[in-house]
């Protein structure tokens, strides 16, 4: 009997230990776990700083766009406000501006390639066809980016954009 009740005290004992040993391991999680969540919070707030700077440079493109737009305008004797339009869903451009005989449309970029100019005119076709009030006059497809990609510049003449690189024109429309 006596011996019977030492097995059990043993036997108890080990499930003691062992059950130590899984709250120490619980807890190793559990201070893991929370490493993580801070881990993850510190980058979720490393995200939203990205996230604001992207905003600020995107927008400071589009008003960079803008100005520029305006001033070579101005130097061919031709006044149009221009400005970001946001028509609908579909139809937003960084450049829009039309004094009812002319309409200038576009988009400001980083960084310009053969296909995002190809990009950008199909978009303004399809919002001339979807909307031509919105565009009276005649069109004028502009594209302002601060880096051409090979072939940018090139694409953008077969197609007639007026193409503007940091500050300055890499083509000239006809106006």
């Amino acid at each position: 009997m006596r011996t019977d009740i030492n097995k059990l005290w043993e036997e108890n004992k080990r499930i003691n230990e062992n059950i130590e040993r899984l709250w120490q391991e619980n807890k190793r999680i559990n201070e893991n776990i929370e490493k993580l969540w801070q881990e993850n919070n510190r980058i979720w707030q490393e995200i939203r700083s990205i996230r604001r700077t992207l905003e600020h440079v995107t927008l400071s493109i589009e008003e960079e766009a803008n100005d520029v737009v305006q001033y070579f305008l101005r130097q061919r004797g031709i006044v149009v406000e221009t400005r970001p339009m946001h028509f609908n869903s579909r139809f937003e451009f960084d450049v829009y501006g039309t004094n009812g005989q002319l309409t200038i449309v576009g988009e400001a970029k980083t960084r310009t390639s053969p296909n995002t100019v190809r990009r950008v005119v199909e978009k303004i076709d399809n919002a001339v066809k979807a909307m031509p009030d919105k565009f009276p006059g005649r069109v004028i497809k502009v594209i302002y980016c601060l880096r051409a990609m090979p072939g940018a510049v090139e694409e953008a003449n077969r197609l007639g954009v007026w193409f503007l690189e940091s500050g300055r024109e890499r083509n000239s429309p006809s106006i």
